[in-house]
């Protein structure tokens, strides 16, 4: 079996040796090859030169589309196991042996994974809390995710019509598929990834809080939202501090 990670990323210098380094750091305790992607969406940083110190595969994309993104890397990899993963969150250094472990049993589609906040408070512990109700509805979760390469078409990729929340949608409409086959899309709990808290370091802790004040309906059901100024100053044109 063979490991393709993709990682979108813009702009993610400050993040993106740290990531790479969780990945290779994990890769040490297996047998399989793996290859690492970056799909540099218009950069203008050093995300690049950092990519090219670790001899990791990169590729340009100019879409503020997260959907093709990931789709236009994916649809071209013979490889056998995709993960997918955010530039600034880090794997645990089990999580790769974990992923072939469960492979190898043959019986899940795919696994979703526990998130860590980098640093905690008061307000990052009930966003926390309220981002785990919502996901758990639906018995799915995103910021790291892997499946295998098989399935990709039988649930027609990542939606390009959606902005954000494409890895929601993409695994709910995995987790149904894999109930048509009789497979389970489950969690792993032996391994985690760490997610930075720039976003909450930048628009501050409660942040989250006031979305759902503000906007109910739109900060509830992320599926749904619309507003693309704000998608795009939250998630495509983001800047650090």
């Amino acid at each position: 079996m063979k490991i393709s990670i993709i990682i979108p990323a813009h702009n993610e210098e400050k993040y993106i040796e740290k990531c790479i380094k969780s990945i290779l750091r994990s890769a040490k305790f297996i047998k399989n090859k793996i290859e690492i992607i970056v799909v540099l969406n218009r950069c203008n940083d050093n995300t690049e030169s950092i990519c090219q110190q670790y001899k990791v595969k990169t590729i340009k994309n100019n879409f503020k589309n997260l959907s093709k993104i990931r789709n236009d890397w994916i649809k071209f990899s013979s490889w056998n196991i995709i993960i997918t993963i955010d530039a600034d969150s880090k794997i645990s250094k089990n999580m790769l042996p974990e992923i072939i472990k469960q492979v190898k049993t043959e019986k899940n589609i795919g696994w979703w994974v526990l998130i860590k906040p980098e640093r905690n408070s008061l307000w990052i512990y009930f966003t926390n809390i309220f981002l785990r109700f919502y996901l758990s509805i639906k018995w799915i979760s995103a910021w790291l995710f892997w499946f295998e390469k098989k399935y990709f078409d039988k649930i027609w990729w990542f939606d390009e019509k959606l902005l954000i929340a494409e890895d929601i949608d993409f695994a709910i409409r995995l987790k149904k598929y894999a109930n048509k086959i009789w497979k389970k899309y489950k969690t792993i709990k032996k391994a985690y990834i760490i997610t930075s808290c720039r976003k909450f370091d930048y628009y501050w802790d409660w942040h989250w809080f006031r979305f759902i004040f503000l906007k109910p309906i739109k900060s509830i059901n992320i599926l749904k939202w619309k507003d693309k100024k704000f998608i795009n100053k939250y998630f495509y044109n983001f800047k650090n501090k």
